[in-house]
């Protein structure tokens, strides 16, 4: 009889172990240069050209060509789940490139990227007023959160109608409704440095 029993223990223990995996497989994170961080491709792309990065951020543009579509990306820093959580102001913009088509529908300013890339280069793009040196790098995999707008209407009473998200889907900094710390999902998973 027992025996029986260990199934569903061994089902509920999969499944936790799962829930609390990085959103980037496991071969691309074993290709990462530990320890390499954007600031330091920037400082000096040439000297680590051919490394593989574990990034992520918002995207602020997507340029589709005919055979590559370039994101450009403002750096936030990960969660350990690989979750953007908190802008990286030491590392700024990145371009990631990829021969992929990447749709400007599903990838549009705003929306939030995790990433694992090889260091291309850099090229110096026009940035308002001043030129920019903005790491290339080459994109290995690519994860697309959910969209941080998840709006829809309903009522709090009889006597307030309201249009926004709902309480649980308050958890993106770029909603006009986010709840800081401790009253946003993020309250329970801890923050890497």
């Amino acid at each position: 009889m027992s025996h029986h029993r260990a199934h569903p223990v061994a089902a509920l223990l999969l499944l936790l172990l799962t829930a609390c995996s990085h959103v980037i497989g496991r071969p691309s994170l074993d290709a990462v240069t530990p320890d390499l961080v954007l600031a330091a491709v920037k400082a000096d792309p040439a000297a680590h050209a051919g490394q593989i990065l574990l990034l992520g951020g918002v995207i602020l543009d997507n340029a589709p060509g005919a055979n590559l579509s370039t994101l450009e990306i403002y750096s936030w820093r990960l969660d350990r789940y690989g979750e953007p959580v908190a802008v990286d102001e030491a590392a700024g913009r990145f371009l990631a490139t990829s021969e992929r088509f990447l749709d400007p529908a599903l990838y549009q300013p705003g929306r939030l990227v995790t990433l694992t890339a090889r260091v291309d280069g850099h090229e110096l793009r026009p940035l308002g007023e001043l030129t920019y040196d903005y790491p290339l790098l080459r994109i290995v995999e690519l994860y697309l959160w959910r969209n941080p707008y998840p709006y829809r209407s309903g009522y709090l009473s009889p006597w307030y109608y309201y249009y926004g998200p709902t309480w649980y889907q308050r958890d993106n900094p770029y909603d006009p409704a986010y709840m800081s710390y401790p009253y946003t999902p993020h309250w329970g998973r801890p923050l890497q440095p």
